[in-house]
């Protein structure tokens, strides 16, 4: 029995790899396949919260560019109705000082109009005097008030 394949021994070898087999499948498969699955339960889940993640960060990320936005836009606002502010101010100031130069001018040109006024009330005065002492000194005689009050009136109608 030396060459021949025992039969006995090949059953028995048979029932061994069976028995090994469920045993193992018993004492390894089972196990490894639970520890498999948990693993892939808990990819999955870090899957999940990652999604999760990122579509909040997606979120944060668009409300943060709609605020700058809304920010530059709130500048630009700021600044335009900073400047039409100012331009507002501006005119306002130019034409209180147009106004205040119309005035000093109007006050001026009647200062010089009351003084040319008051120069030729003077000047008429002095010339009348100066008439007059010419006068009695070509008649060397006294002249009253009324003809030198004729006199003073011939005088200016013809000079002017």
């Amino acid at each position: 029995m030396g060459g021949l394949i025992n039969l006995s021994d090949m059953l028995f070898h048979v029932v061994n790899v069976v028995i090994l087999f469920f045993f193992l499948r018993w004492l390894l498969y089972k196990p490894v396949v639970k520890f498999l699955k948990n693993r892939e339960e808990k990819f999955s889940l870090q899957a999940n919260d990652l999604e999760t993640r990122e579509k909040d960060v997606e979120e944060q990320k668009n409300k943060y560019e709609a605020l700058i936005k809304g920010s530059k836009e709130e500048a630009a606002n700021i600044i335009k109705t900073s400047t039409e502010i100012a331009n507002s101010r501006a005119n306002d100031i130019i034409a209180n000082a147009e106004h205040e130069a119309q005035a000093m001018l109007l006050k001026t040109q009647k200062d010089i109009d009351e003084r040319k006024a008051q120069a030729v009330i003077e000047l008429k005065s002095d010339i009348a005097s100066m008439a007059c002492e010419l006068a009695s000194r070509i008649l060397k005689r006294e002249i009253n008030e009324e003809d030198n009050k004729r006199i003073i009136e011939d005088f200016f109608k013809r000079v002017g």
